[in-house]
């Protein structure tokens, strides 16, 4: 059985990227893909990532299957490019009022 998705952890070290999703969607843009291409031979040396996946635009149970699946896309994507790094897949949902934008995935090397 797959690990459950955790909550994010206010200690975690910054992002070494974020990544912009349009609202309610897991599809990764154009431009989203090509900053993980040029992003993936850093990634490639990391043991381990945290994919922080937000959404919180629309119904609470939604936006968490979004949050869900825009940190699976991401995954899915950096597997492909051939990152081999032990993937946590970290989920929140963020009130609409948020200072911060809700639609995005932010990946995070932790500290060892």
């Amino acid at each position: 059985m797959a690990a459950r998705p955790r909550a994010p952890n206010p200690a975690s070290p910054p992002p070494v990227a974020a990544l912009f999703f349009a609202r309610q969607s897991a599809d990764i843009t154009d431009e989203g893909k090509a900053e993980l291409a040029r992003l993936a031979k850093t990634l490639k040396n990391a043991r381990q990532l945290e994919l922080h996946g937000y959404a919180g635009d629309g119904d609470p149970v939604d936006d968490r299957r979004v949050a869900l699946a825009r940190a699976l896309a991401v995954r899915s994507h950096l597997i492909d490019l051939g990152v081999t790094a032990k993937m946590d897949l970290i989920i929140a949902t963020l009130p609409r009022r948020s200072a911060i934008t809700t639609e995005h995935v932010d990946i995070v090397i932790p500290s060892e």
